[in-house]
């Protein structure tokens, strides 16, 4: 009884996100077997995640959140949501055709996932790229100081494993999450978030690299030891 009520719930605040979300179109194009899918499979890859349809809810909504980035910067893009990432994952493997339709779609192309390698020597703008057009997406200043919703998602969720971005004195740091999603370790600033972010007239960043494509934050370097925190972004 007590099981079917909190089910119940989960799904209600579900069905809420989607409501809300100004992706609210795209999510009734969203394959009705990727939930299930999603909730059988993510956690033999990203271990301890939450498998309620709220935490999947969200979790899409940035991917597609992330999605739009990709099609607004023109640029390299990293995904700096562990949660989103893993929702990409399981729709990559379980329906790669209709994850190709539904970007074409709703963001004008196909959006492919590609590995850190690939990524070379543009993947340490590739983030910085991202949080100017998350910003920007907002109505809120590229180059400015705020903390996008995409970038709060692992820690708001309490991500296993997920990356902690937060706002320091204007700075954007961030921390891996533990098995817990609690920020642990030393706080780290991306070198593309740290520097003042460089865009055009039309409210694109600058950063060097060519295309755009995406990677996942599985595959990325964590945010110890200097390494980017989040994922990277590949080219066409």
């Amino acid at each position: 009884m007590i099981d079917t009520l909190v089910s119940s719930i989960d799904h209600l605040r579900a069905a809420r996100v989607r409501h809300m979300s100004c992706y609210w179109r795209a999510t009734a194009d969203i394959p009705a077997t990727l939930y299930p899918y999603w909730k059988r499979t993510a956690h033999y890859e990203f271990k301890g995640i939450p498998r309620g349809a709220f935490f999947f809810a969200r979790a899409t909504e940035g991917l597609l959140n992330f999605f739009d980035c990709v099609r607004t910067s023109g640029k390299p893009c990293a995904l700096p949501s562990a949660a989103a990432d893993s929702v990409w994952h399981a729709w990559a493997k379980m329906a790669p055709a209709s994850l190709d339709a539904f970007c074409i779609k709703h963001f004008g192309r196909t959006i492919p996932h590609l590995e850190k390698a690939e990524m070379g020597a543009r993947m340490d703008g590739a983030l910085a790229n991202c949080i100017a057009v998350a910003r920007q997406l907002r109505g809120d200043d590229p180059a400015g100081r705020s903390l996008p919703r995409l970038f709060a998602l692992d820690a708001s969720l309490a991500m296993p494993n997920g990356y902690g971005y937060r706002l320091v004195q204007g700075q954007v740091g961030c921390q891996r999450l533990d098995q817990q999603g609690r920020a642990e370790g030393m706080l780290f600033y991306p070198v593309g978030l740290s520097a003042a972010v460089d865009v055009d007239q039309h409210g694109r960043s600058k950063h060097d690299g060519s295309g755009c494509g995406v990677m996942s934050s599985s595959e990325a370097g964590g945010c110890d030891g200097g390494s980017s925190c989040g994922s990277g972004c590949g080219g066409d």
